[in-house]
């Protein structure tokens, strides 16, 4: 009964309130009564169309007893669905020979100035697809309708920005140099498009063991591998990107196995886990981003205003740490629920850690025993905070110019040639190598002690800017690296190092 009541309902609301419908960018929305409206996303890459509902409360009222509907284009088959939010049943697919084809729900409600969803679905078409639309009727504290408006996938090529940002090609038009050199760094090449049978652009050997499969997932992008590790993302069953339980270590040449805390293989789900730090835009909430990479506005907030009216709005233009150690940094955000910070502000330092807990430096996973130098990579935020450039306010940008870079040398992006660098407030010291350190210039350079690459292999500096003392070592067990035992003195032994430490530095 309810399904002869709900295909001719569904179609007569459709008919009735396209009048009504609004339209947004990147995202179908239409005012339904004050309280609740509905809005809508569709992604396309290849012939696989994803949609997303999300519901919006307003009102200071709960909303209840909901039915939600996403209609399928015309000509489209039918893929997956899925009621992501805990409380909601997915009924099923009304069927093709109908008028109208949907993916159907069944909901509990949506609390006051509350959110629910996505609803998704995937469906599969051979070709162009017209606009789709989302629905959703209550009955409490009254009944009530909304309509999403008409929506078209955006499909990779032709991405839309969502929201408020306008995206990087869009900076591009007036910001030319600064677009093409960001072009050329590793964080507008993090993320690289693949396909279910074809993993081409992975940087790894696949040839090697444990190496993926192309036809093992519906793969869908590498992530890294420029020179330390690269990891693989899929689409399973429901929907969900997911990280794959394969990692290529580049340094080593070798993949391995990732088990999760019971043992299993690994699957993390990208958007929770990674997606803010490998795309621009995120909301995690409503499951969609502006463009994939760090790019113009992961740095300096929308920009869609400011693309319209350049003259009378302003970018950010936040050279603070903290806008950089929003991705380099560890922990979770104090919800739990993702792997990133939320709700920074451009300009404000002090909101990066208002709703984020960063790892505690008891963290053995980490940090290395000392408990303040890390031992993995995406803590130099944390790293940084201990050090003294950050009580001399010497930030990120001080050093590195976000701007360039190259996908073939690393250092590129120093504002400055390595020991150069550093005697621009160290002249002193980079004057006279021998007096500061007992090395000569060409046998050690600044960062070979005070930035040593002890985390990915050989890969990745710490950035206390410590100069780990041998010492450090022999007290804490093998497993705390230091500075002269780590690369250039490995062979000569740990207590050798130490004797010649204390010689240099009468320590």
């Amino acid at each position: 009964m309810f399904r002869k009541l709900a295909l001719p309902l569904l179609v007569a609301v459709l008919a009735l309130a396209s009048a009504f419908l609004v339209l947004g960018s990147g995202v179908g929305s239409a005012e339904g009564p004050p309280a609740l409206r509905v809005e809508m996303s569709a992604f396309q890459e290849g012939d696989t169309i994803r949609y997303n509902i999300t519901l919006v409360n307003s009102g200071p009222q709960r909303v209840g007893d909901i039915f939600v509907a996403g209609t399928v284009p015309k000509g489209a088959a039918f893929g997956q669905a899925t009621g992501t939010p805990s409380v909601s049943w997915f009924r099923g697919l009304e069927g093709a020979a109908t008028d109208l084809q949907a993916a159907v729900w069944l909901s509990d409600g949506v609390q006051p100035k509350g959110r629910q969803g996505p609803f998704s679905y995937t469906v599969t078409v051979t070709g162009a697809a017209g606009p789709a639309k989302a629905w959703v009727r209550w009955k409490s504290p009254s009944e009530g309708t909304a309509l999403s408006a008409g929506t078209a996938p955006m499909g990779p090529a032709t991405f839309a920005p969502v929201g408020t940002f306008a995206g990087s090609q869009t900076c591009g038009t007036c910001h030319a140099t600064v677009y093409a050199s960001w072009k050329n760094t590793l964080h507008a090449n993090m993320i690289r498009p693949l396909k279910k049978g074809d993993l081409s652009n992975s940087r790894a050997e696949l040839t090697l063991e444990k190496a993926p499969r192309p036809d093992q997932f519906d793969w869908v992008w590498a992530i890294g591998g420029w020179y330390k590790e690269e990891r693989y993302a899929y689409r399973d069953a429901q929907g969900e990107i997911m990280t794959s339980y394969h990692e290529y270590n580049a340094p080593k040449k070798q993949f391995s196995i990732r088990l999760d805390k019971e043992g299993a293989l690994e699957a993390l789900n990208w958007i929770n886990e990674c997606g803010a730090c490998h795309a621009t835009g995120m909301d995690p909430q409503a499951r969609q981003w502006s463009e994939l990479n760090i790019a113009c506005e992961a740095c300096h907030g929308p920009g869609r205003e400011h693309a319209r009216a350049p003259a009378s709005v302003r970018m950010s233009v936040d050279k603070s740490s903290e806008n950089c150690g929003k991705c380099h940094i560890r922990g979770r955000d104090k919800s739990g629920q993702v792997n990133y910070p939320v709700g920074f502000e451009y300009g404000k330092p002090t909101t990066l850690m208002a709703n984020f807990k960063p790892i505690p430096m008891t963290d053995t996973a980490s940090v290395f025993p000392d408990q303040k130098n890390s031992n993995r990579h995406r803590q130099q935020y944390l790293d940084w905070s201990k050090s003294g450039h950050a009580e001399w306010e010497v930030g990120c940008v001080t050093c590195h110019d976000p701007h360039k870079g190259s996908l073939t040398e690393r250092k590129a992006d120093l504002r400055a040639p390595g020991d150069q660098l550093c005697g621009t407030c160290h002249s002193k010291q980079v004057s006279a190598p021998a007096i500061h350190s007992g090395h000569k210039a060409e046998a050690a350079s600044c960062s070979a002690c005070h930035l040593p690459k002890l985390i990915g292999s050989g890969s990745v500096s710490t950035h206390t800017f410590e100069a780990i003392a041998p010492a450090k070592t022999l007290a804490l067990s093998s497993t705390m690296a230091n500075s002269c035992t780590y690369s250039c003195h490995k062979n000569q032994g740990v207590e050798w190092a130490d004797q010649q430490y204390r010689r240099l530095f009468n320590k």
